[in-house]
């Protein structure tokens, strides 16, 4: 009996074998599919990651960049301050020195 057996078995398995072969295709195909698509997936994630450390990179030196700017922008009001001044103190002279002209010329009148 267990020969019997044994050959209905093997004849059940044999039978579904085209479809065991079928399906173990198809599993190898998304397998296959699947570790394609993951890898993609990786290649996506490391190209990503350059261009965001690129992005970065760029980033860090604008932002030097602005501060630089600003520390000149700083230092532009400060001499403008200074030329502002200046030019106040040589309107003052101007005044002071037409002054002394009408005080000579007075002095020289009397």
């Amino acid at each position: 009996m267990q020969g019997e057996e044994a050959v209905q078995h093997a004849t059940i398995v044999l039978e579904d074998m085209p479809f065991t072969r079928d399906a173990v295709a198809a599993v190898g195909y998304h397998y296959q599919a699947a570790g394609s698509v993951v890898q993609s997936l990786e290649d996506q994630l490391k190209s990503a990651t350059e261009r965001l450390t690129q992005a970065e990179e760029q980033s860090a030196k604008v932002g030097s960049r602005a501060e630089l700017l600003e520390a000149r922008a700083g230092s532009l009001r400060f001499a403008e301050k200074r030329i502002t001044q200046f030019e106040e103190k040589l309107a003052q002279l101007d005044k002071v020195e037409e002054e002394l002209g009408r005080s000579i010329e007075t002095l020289i009148a009397r």
